[in-house]
């Protein structure tokens, strides 16, 4: 499980609430045409230049940013403090983001800003937890830029799935331990591992949000700010705080405010549960 914090600041551009596999075509951009886009990051094995062992590269993310040319559409954003925390070690499956509706077409990179005072490396040598610095790739301190490839098509029409592969590289200099990622050996723009292609088996794709609202088999959950829907009608595990249990039991356990994780695939615009969790209130 991420140790991933839900932010109470809203999306700046709204979206709607259902989710589909990234489709064909799309060019450089529709003239005024809208389309949704949902962002979701994913972790890769850690680079330490002196070679330590870590198991947590604990960040916060103050904003995301889709890029095309010189236009950046900011697609999160939050203050310090409010921000999405996560161990980018510890995501499991690529982990929802953002939902945001952005101009329709391609785009070739995306930018997280993370909160340079709110950063750190945990190394399992000696239990030791020390500060990172993140690196500046972009306009903004501790901006880091991740190209797609392919680029991001965002169509006019459902929503479009983007993937941002996370290969953490940290690299002691003098007595502070930068942190960067390995740009040539990343997947971002691959989308497979959250749309399913890989066979109704592939469960690759991860939801986590504060529980809203039941409506039939449908959980709708606020992310970051914004609400996704997590159909449980085919999930095959129930737990409630990591314990194994029923549908039954899991539902009655539901209350606003909760914290609820689904892992599946996407079908239809929904996240399509193989396994669900309530982990009770966020502290």
């Amino acid at each position: 499980r991420s140790s991933m914090k839900k932010s109470n600041w809203f999306v700046a551009l709204t979206a709607a609430m259902t989710l589909s596999a990234c489709g064909g075509g799309g060019g450089g951009g529709d003239s005024g045409a809208v389309g949704r886009s949902a962002v979701f990051l994913k972790d890769a094995p850690i680079t330490t230049s002196d070679g330590r062992p870590a198991d947590q590269v604990n960040v916060e993310i103050l904003k995301v940013e889709l890029e095309r040319g010189d236009t950046d559409i900011t697609v999160f954003e939050a203050t310090p403090g409010s921000g999405i925390f996560l161990n980018v070690l510890a995501l499991n499956f690529p982990t929802l983001l953002s939902l945001a509706e952005v101009p329709a077409g391609s785009y070739d990179e995306v930018e997280i800003k993370i909160n340079p005072a709110n950063a750190t490396i945990h190394f399992t040598d000696n239990d030791s937890t020390v500060p990172l610095v993140a690196s500046q790739e972009g306009d903004e301190q501790a901006e880091l830029e991740f190209e797609f490839e392919p680029a991001f098509v965002v169509e006019s029409s459902g929503v479009s799935n983007a993937v941002v592969d996370f290969a953490p590289v940290v690299t002691l200099d003098g007595t502070e331990y930068i942190l960067g990622h390995d740009h040539d050996n990343d997947d971002t723009g691959e989308v497979e591992d959250v749309d399913g292609e890989d066979g109704p088996d592939h469960h690759g794709a991860q939801v986590e949000g504060d529980f809203v609202s039941l409506s039939g088999d449908l959980l709708t959950v606020s992310v970051n700010g914004t609400q996704a829907q997590i159909d449980i009608s085919t999930a095959i595990t129930f737990e409630v705080d990591d314990v194994a249990t029923d549908k039954a039991s899991f539902v009655a356990s539901l209350a606003v405010g909760e914290e609820i994780e689904g892992e599946g695939v996407f079908s239809d615009g929904v996240l399509v549960a193989a396994k669900v969790d309530n982990h009770g209130v966020d502290d």
